[in-house]
């Protein structure tokens, strides 16, 4: 991680931190990128206007960027004395400039100097092993969820479903996903 965010400070990223729509829209199309390389819908747009709606100054985007251009977003949640990384997302493009990091570590800074008491990486499924690593790097400390249903799901209940899902959504057009993501993110969760 030390090398990743040393690697962005020589390529001189630049890194907003404020609430804005302008900011948000950066956010937005990044994260649209990024669910789209996972294979998955993103939130809609007013999912995370909803956020900042609830949660006015209790959350906080930023953004880096590399000459001019948005590369990766973050979005933090404060509670009491904890901030907490809620999401992440990057071009692939610019994945060797550190941007993620970078933005975490100043995160994490921020948090020292407003007196926090903790900095939480967030929640991973187990069947992200890319994401716990990243995670891991940070030597963030493991515990473990227990999700209940009512009425019980089985674990296979969505597996081939959500797995012809990814494929079309690797393939179609950008809206696509996002236009999914809005239908579904209604009724979901």
């Amino acid at each position: 991680m030390q090398r990743k965010i040393r690697r962005a400070e020589r390529e001189a990223l630049s890194c907003e931190d404020r609430r804005s729509a302008e900011l948000l829209s950066q956010f937005y199309q990044l994260m649209v990128i990024s669910r789209r390389r996972q294979q998955l819908p993103p939130q809609p747009l007013d999912w995370f206007r909803n956020l900042i709606d609830c949660l006015g100054g209790q959350r906080n985007i930023s953004v880096a960027s590399k000459d001019d251009q948005p590369i990766a977003a973050i979005m933090t949640l404060q509670l009491r004395d904890v901030l907490t990384y809620k999401y992440g997302c990057s071009d692939h493009r610019f994945h060797r400039c550190g941007g993620v990091q970078l933005l975490l570590w100043k995160a994490i800074e921020e948090a020292i100097s407003m007196g926090l008491r903790e900095f939480e990486m967030g929640r991973s499924d187990l069947d992200n092993p890319g994401l716990i690593t990243f995670k891991d790097r940070w030597a963030a400390k493991r515990s473990r969820l227990i999700y209940w249903a009512f009425p019980a799901r089985s674990a296979t209940q969505w597996g081939w479903k959500l797995n012809a899902a990814k494929k079309i959504f690797s393939h179609a057009p950008t809206t696509c996903p996002t236009l999914v993501g809005n239908l579904l993110y209604k009724h979901v969760g």
